[in-house]
């Protein structure tokens, strides 16, 4: 079953707020992303490493369809702190012919604000 990307960040950013465990938490909202919005193919969360320079993958959910990248449709929103540093990432894979609509866009804004509020 499909539901909106919208309705499914809602619960989310509930249960970003419930938690202390944010490892957890990061593995349950990319599996609902990934599993309940149909055409989300594969779901990620990357957490930005100072140290390294680099994003490291904290948590996925699907699979990739081998097929190259400019086959694909692919929304990256960042998670900033208070400061404008980048924290982070949502990436989002879609391999379908849906693409991405504003909706999208703006429920995973807003969920990525929501999760940088608790990384700072």
């Amino acid at each position: 079953m499909s539901v909106s990307t919208g309705v499914i960040s809602l619960e989310l950013i509930c249960a970003v707020h419930k938690t202390s465990d944010l490892s957890l938490t990061f593995q349950q909202l990319v599996h609902k992303l990934q599993s309940q919005v149909a055409y989300f193919d594969w779901v990620a969360i990357y957490l930005y490493d100072r140290e390294r320079e680099s994003y490291e993958l904290t948590a996925s959910a699907g699979e990739i369809d081998p097929s190259p990248l400019y086959k694909k449709n692919i929304m990256q929103i960042p998670m900033y702190g208070s400061d404008r540093e980048i924290l982070g990432k949502i990436t989002v894979i879609s391999s379908g012919s849906v693409s991405f609509d504003e909706t999208d866009y703006h429920s995973l804004k807003t969920l990525a604000r929501e999760l940088s509020k608790k990384l700072i």
